[in-house]
């Protein structure tokens, strides 16, 4: 998403929001079997 929709969260993203191509990425894990979420999970990405 676009990351000036989470401009009432600056705290987390300092002045990212700001900027005109600034994207805020959200991971949500989740077990496929009981469906709860991965609160302890370490996430790698690159973005490009």
């Amino acid at each position: 998403m676009p990351a000036y929709l989470t401009r009432e969260h600056l705290g987390m993203h300092g002045s990212a929001a700001d900027r005109k191509h600034s994207y805020h990425v959200l991971v949500a894990l989740f077990d496929s079997k009981t469906r709860e979420r991965i609160t302890d999970a370490r996430v790698k990405a690159t973005v490009s």
